[in-house]
């Protein structure tokens, strides 16, 4: 009588780094497209892996082109965007500075403050600020320093709206200064300061008279505009309001006038003037409808969903980014900024006309060639230029249009080699945000993390000296605030508070020495597109090593339940390139998506048998696992014959072919050829009069029919001693 086996299917996953013999406990030497949790039921008893299908029916990118970027932004939830101009710059002609249009050529600048130029009177002498790139809001705040001499008689006008020089769907304010020359045989002039504010039809005025003994030289004027009402502030002072003309603003300007009050010319025109300085508009955009929209990059355009679960059935607009690879992107107030290392762009859901544009800094600069860009803290991070690969660009807090370097609040902008932080030792390669506290930075042979804002005193200290992080796509997080990534010798993770450990060295040796395809730059034969992400739905993380030239590749699945290994294969024409998960607003669109090389999204099915290429195009899911190879004889020099193999599987599987080796030695199992093979069918199957004699044994589980998906509940087998070895 002989003793039964139970076969257990090995739920701790792949090894590779023991002897045959020693194979550890719950472990497999060798397995295919399995999980420890059956795609049926998500149950830990094992079994072939979900399937892959199309997420969306639409081919983005115009053809067979690779993902080049995914993700999802809100959007929808108000802005607001500071234009600001000090008139720091070279004396000169204004409307010829980067971000003032007009004809005037005698408007100028001049030791920082805007003035006009010429034989007098000047009349209507226009400039309208041209740097919006597009942009449109509904509310405002236009404020300037307005400065003029004690002689002068003239005005300025300020607008915001749809229409240069126009109160319509915004706002007109005029400040005139009225200078009259006091008869003989008095001397001066006595001034009047007038304020006209206008809102469409609606228009109220502010009139203050100064008498021989006062001059007023200027003042700090602010036009503050809601849906309701607009109001004007003369000094900090609300001095007069009207009803708003409610609309959509998209531009903003000045208008100059300039006479000398004493018509007999004995009062020199050079002692004449008005001046503008520091101007600045706080433009917001109100709330609307929350919405959250899936967008993709492929073909060099930016793709985005129509509707929930729809892709769009053409790009944005016509803009295309670089011919690269991959590209990065981040989302901010609203918005999808994306870096190529070219020409940094901005992607708006709300604008009208064309959603991408040039992003292009409104104080500062950027630095056009980063690579790489993620949020941290609402703030913008760049990284990755060629040119000073060791630094990061962080935008100020809240506004990603403002690289200004020079101001030193908690809220300033910041670049690396200017804060207390300093440059990282080595090239930045990927940026990682955990928390609000918490930034890790991957190079190319080291981790860092910056613990609090540059601005707030925040500070970077080392984790790592042994390894870094491929690429910018090679990490991910999962819901304890784990950091996993893969790195020079395998997959790491970095715990909060912790240091790096590697998690493969010990199983998976092979899972080192990759290249890793980086945004902005063209892919090499040899790289491979690194892309991690967790698999909330599944409870794991995936790791894509897709080759950058067509081959055939092997990923990973790590079941995080089981602290697991297992490989997977997919079809060359799928990759993927790319992924990340969709917490879409709907349930049945939240989903792990993968982008793939031919331009579809695809994602896993628990009820899809095959990998399903595109509506016609079927690839099997082939699957194996060895389970239980080693010695059942239980000593050295004995046989042993299994006999009576019977397993269950789940009441909901399909067939699912078995074979029963022996040999000599366990890793002589592992090559031999099978004495004994059979199917099995959902539910129970009794055992079958098998007899296989060997000095070790193993049964392979395996699958290579279209259609099929299998689990396992359980299996046993019975072994007779089968005296000395042979």
């Amino acid at each position: 009588m002989g003793r039964e086996v139970e076969l257990r299917f090995p739920l701790g996953g792949y090894d590779a780094n023991w002897a045959y013999s020693n194979q550890p406990k719950s472990t497999t030497p060798s397995c295919l497209n399995v999980r420890a949790y059956s795609a049926d039921a998500e149950r830990a008893r094992g079994g072939s892996r979900p399937g892959l299908k199309r997420a969306y029916d639409q081919q983005i990118g115009g053809g067979p082109t690779p993902v080049q970027w995914l993700g999802w932004l809100d959007y929808g939830f108000g802005d607001s965007a500071v234009y600001r101009d000090p008139f720091e710059y070279d004396d000169g002609i204004l409307h010829q500075q980067d971000d003032w249009s007009g004809s005037d050529d005698e408007v100028k600048v001049k030791d920082g403050y805007v003035h006009l130029e010429g034989t007098l009177p000047l009349s209507d002498k226009a400039v309208s600020y041209a740097s919006f790139a597009g942009d449109t809001w509904n509310d405002f705040a236009l404020e300037a320093d307005l400065q003029w001499t004690y002689g002068s008689a003239g005005s300025i006008r300020l607008w915001a709206g749809d229409t240069d020089d126009s109160p319509s769907a915004g706002a007109r304010v005029t400040v005139s200064f009225t200078s009259t020359q006091i008869a003989p045989p008095g001397l001066g002039f006595q001034a009047a300061l007038r304020i006209v504010l206008e809102s469409g039809s609606n228009s109220a005025h502010h009139t203050r008279s100064y008498g021989p003994l006062f001059s007023i030289e200027g003042g700090r004027l602010r036009v503050e505009a809601d849906k309701n009402a607009v109001r004007a502030l003369w000094n900090d002072r609300e001095v007069v309001s009207v009803p708003r003309a409610d609309g959509t603003c998209d531009r903003a300007g000045f208008k100059m006038s300039l006479s000398n009050p004493v018509s007999e010319g004995w009062f020199p025109d050079a002692m004449v003037d008005f001046r503008i300085g520091r101007w600045a508009l706080t433009a917001v955009t109100r709330p609307t409808a929350i919405s959250r929209k899936l967008v993709a990059v492929a073909g060099r355009k930016v793709w985005a969903e129509a509707s929930e679960g729809a892709m769009g059935a053409s790009a944005e607009d016509t803009d295309q980014l670089a011919d690269v690879a991959l590209v990065s992107a981040a989302h901010c107030n609203g918005k999808l900024f994306l870096v190529d290392g070219a020409q940094p762009r901005y992607y708006d859901p709300l604008a009208a006309g064309d959603k991408v544009r040039n992003w292009t800094a409104r104080r500062g600069r950027i630095v056009q060639t980063c690579k790489g860009a993620v949020n941290w803290r609402n703030r913008l991070v760049l990284f990755g230029s060629p040119e000073d690969p060791q630094n990061y660009h962080m935008t100020r807090q809240g506004d990603p249009w403002d690289f200004d370097y020079d101001r030193r609040d908690a809220a300033s902008a910041v670049t690396g080699h200017l804060s207390d932080a300093g440059r990282i030792g080595d090239p930045i390669t990927a940026m990682c945000p955990l928390s609000d506290d918490l930034l890790v930075i991957g190079s190319t042979r080291s981790v860092w993390v910056l613990h609090g804002d540059p601005m707030q005193g925040g500070y970077a200290d080392r984790r790592s000296d042994q390894t870094g992080i491929l690429s910018p796509n090679a990490w991910t997080t999962d819901p304890h605030g784990r950091l996993y990534f893969l790195g020079e010798e395998g997959l790491y993770v970095l715990p909060p508070g912790g240091r790096v450990e590697n998690l493969t060295a010990a199983r998976i040796p092979a899972i080192s020495g990759y290249r890793g395809v980086a945004p902005g730059q063209s892919g090499a034969s040899g790289q491979h597109y690194v892309t991690l992400a967790y698999d909330a739905d599944r409870h794991g993380i995936l790791i894509f090593l897709c080759p950058y030239a067509s081959g055939a590749a092997t990923h990973y699945f790590y079941d995080l339940r089981n602290d697991a290994l297992f490989p997977e294969s997919y079809p060359d024409v799928i990759g993927p390139v790319c992924s990340a998960y969709y917490n879409a607003a709907s349930p049945a669109c939240r989903k792990l998506l993968l982008g793939g090389r031919n331009g579809y999204l695809y994602e896993f099915d628990d009820g899809t048998k095959s990998d399903v290429v595109d509506g016609s195009t079927t690839v099997p899911i082939s699957s194996h696992v060895w389970i239980s190879p080693g010695r059942l004889a239980g000593s050295h020099g004995r046989d042993a014959v299994v006999t009576n193999v019977a397993a269950v599987l789940a009441a909901g599987s399909d067939e699912v072919s078995y074979a029963v080796y022996g040999a000599d030695t366990v890793e002589g199992v592992l090559s031999a050829a099978a004495v004994a093979a059979g199917t099995w069918t959902a539910g129970s199957n009794p055992p079958d009069r098998t007899r296989v004699r060997g000095g070790a044994h193993g049964i392979k589980i395996l699958n290579t029919t279209a259609g099929r998906r299998w689990a396992l509940e359980s299996a046993a087998c019975e072994v007779v001693d089968g005296g000395p070895q042979r």
